[in-house]
C-alpha cells in the first residue's frame, strides 16, 4: 500500500475496541502495540478529565443527572455532589433514603471524625449521625430518631427532643461571666439574673424578672420585677 499522510487516512470507528494495533517506536525499532496496551499498566496525569458516561460503571466517576457528577464502586452509586453543591453519601439523590456512612477517622484511640448515617447496619462508633472531636471533648450524636443528644466522655450530658425541649441529663447549666442569667424572649423578655448588689437602678428587666444577690441578706437575696419597664420597680423578697 503507498504511504499516506495521517490526514488521508479513513477515520476509525470509536469508540476502540482496545484490540487495534498501533505502530510505536520502542529503543530504534518500529513495532507494533494494540491500541488497549498503549497505557495499560501506565499512570495517567491530567488537568481535567471530561465524563461524558450517564450510567454507573463497575468502578468509576459517570453523570448521573444533568451538572451532577457521581462515583460508584461494584456497580452501584456511593458518592454524588449535586448540582446545588451538595455532597451526597449513599446510592441515591434522596436524602432521606442515604443508607452509607461518612467517616472521617483519624485511626487512632482519639477519634476526630464525622458519622452521618441513617440506616439499621454498620455503625461505626455507635447508633445515629455524629459529630465527634473526642480529644476535645465534642460529640454530638444521634441515637434516637428526632432527638440531638449532646455528650462528653460518651456519657449523655444533654439533648433537643422532638417537641423541641432541652433537657439536661448530668451536670449543672452554668451562666459564665457577671450579668448572665435566663432570657425568656419568648414570654415577653422576662430574665432571671444573679449578681452583686441590688438590681434597683441598675438591672433593666420587664415585669416578671427575677435577680438573686449574691451578697444578700434576710430579705435582700431574691428580687421580682413588680412594675415598670426600665431598671426599676424591684422588690426584695
Amino acid at each position: 500500500m503507498a504511504d499516506k499522510k495521517i490526514s488521508q487516512l479513513t477515520a476509525a470507528t470509536t469508540p476502540l475496541a482496545g484490540t487495534e494495533v498501533l505502530p510505536v517506536v520502542q529503543g530504534s525499532n518500529t513495532v507494533k502495540v494494540s491500541a488497549a496496551d498503549v497505557t495499560a499498566g501506565r499512570a495517567v496525569s491530567a488537568a481535567s478529565v471530561a465524563v461524558t458516561g450517564s450510567s454507573a460503571p463497575a468502578n468509576g466517576v459517570y453523570l448521573p443527572a444533568a451538572n451532577e457528577v457521581g462515583i460508584s464502586t461494584n456497580g452501584a452509586e456511593k458518592v454524588r455532589v449535586t448540582s446545588g453543591g451538595h455532597l451526597l453519601v449513599g446510592a441515591t439523590t434522596n436524602p432521606g433514603a442515604l443508607n452509607v456512612s461518612l467517616v472521617v477517622d483519624s485511626g487512632a484511640a482519639s477519634l476526630c471524625g464525622i458519622v452521618l448515617q441513617n440506616d439499621a447496619t454498620g455503625r461505626t462508633f455507635s447508633d445515629g449521625g455524629q459529630i465527634f472531636m473526642v480529644g476535645a471533648e465534642l460529640r454530638i450524636s444521634n441515637a434516637e430518631n428526632n432527638v440531638l443528644m449532646f455528650q462528653t466522655n460518651g456519657t449523655d450530658r444533654g439533648r433537643f427532643e422532638a417537641a423541641g425541649d432541652f433537657r439536661v441529663e448530668s451536670g449543672d447549666i452554668k451562666m459564665q461571666g457577671a450579668g448572665k442569667g435566663l432570657n425568656f424572649a419568648g414570654n415577653g423578655g422576662v430574665i432571671w439574673r444573679t449578681g452583686a448588689g441590688t438590681p434597683e437602678g441598675a438591672v433593666t428587666a420587664p415585669v416578671g424578672s427575677l435577680f438573686t444577690r449574691t451578697d444578700g441578706g434576710a430579705n435582700t437575696t431574691l428580687y421580682v420585677k413588680e412594675s415598670g419597664t426600665g431598671n426599676t420597680g424591684w422588690a426584695a423578697k
